[in-house]
């Protein structure tokens, strides 16, 4: 059921926007933060969708990061953006990536290999996000964009707290919703939640709850008062949401956004 049609996905656009927060693809980020002077890091860059339209929208320095060969190949060449063939991970050697008929569903992470349909493998490079900014020069990022497929947690494992006080903010797909009721592979999330929470940031009530995340360090990023006003009725109508849904969990999302169970666009 989603929560953006009529009268609630006309009150949910006004506050993201009124908020600041835009959505391309599916992934949240505080529009009012970024510039043409800004770097962003798109890891799961699938075919470019996502790095065409921020670089499209900013002029600026997008830098797509996409293992699967085929779809690195179709990420077409555009001014600003770079594109990079790894596996972001934990660590930096080659890693099997499971293949699957649905494009968006490629996986480094054998848990999610075992209850998807993933039919064929290849192998490919891995390498730990430090790593790869120190390859690219980059000392901090404006706006880090993950969906890496359940990748994502062993990666920020391996990335320490001084890397992660240098990003602004991070736009993640968190993947424990395919495994639902599996506390055991929901506690990772969790605990990275609080970790980021421990670093600086703040979890923005817009995206979709546990699977679309914005995080936003409030230490490096200043949030206009003006937005931060109309966060906090958003909270609270995210509240008398839960309470009438019989607390089933929805975060409020900019339009073309939905609860959990809902596909995502082309990356």
């Amino acid at each position: 059921m989603s929560i953006g049609s009529g009268i609630e996905e006309k009150i949910n656009d006004w506050f993201a926007a009124k908020a600041g927060i835009n959505c391309i693809r599916g992934h949240f980020f505080y529009k009012p933060a970024l510039g043409r002077d800004s770097i962003v890091v798109d890891l799961g860059g699938n075919k470019g969708s996502f790095s065409k339209g921020i670089s499209e929208m900013f002029r600026c320095k997008v830098f797509a990061v996409e293992p699967e060969p085929n779809l690195f190949r179709q990420i077409p060449e555009m001014e600003g953006v770079k594109k990079f063939s790894y596996a972001i991970s934990g660590e930096d050697s080659p890693v099997t990536l499971y293949l699957s008929d649905n494009p968006e569903a490629n996986t480094i992470d054998p848990g999610i290999q075992k209850i998807g349909e993933h039919k064929q493998s290849v192998t490919v490079q891995g390498k730990t996000l430090e790593n790869f900014l120190k390859e690219i020069g980059i000392a901090s990022v404006d706006l880090l964009k993950v969906d890496i497929e359940g990748a994502e947690i062993a990666m920020f494992k391996s990335v320490g707290d001084d890397l992660l006080r240098n990003i602004k903010q991070i736009s993640i797909e968190a993947h424990a919703f395919l495994r639902k009721g599996d506390e055991a592979y929901a506690k990772p999330y969790s605990e990275l939640t609080q970790r980021l929470k421990k670093t600086g940031f703040d979890l923005s009530p817009f995206g979709r709850k546990s699977v679309d995340m914005l995080f936003l360090n409030k230490k490096s990023m200043k949030i206009k008062f003006i937005h931060r006003l109309f966060t906090y009725p958003a909270v609270f109508l995210q509240f008398l949401l839960l309470l009438t849904r019989g607390a089933k969990g929805c975060f409020l999302s900019p339009k073309g956004s939905s609860v959990l169970g809902d596909e995502h666009e082309e990356k």
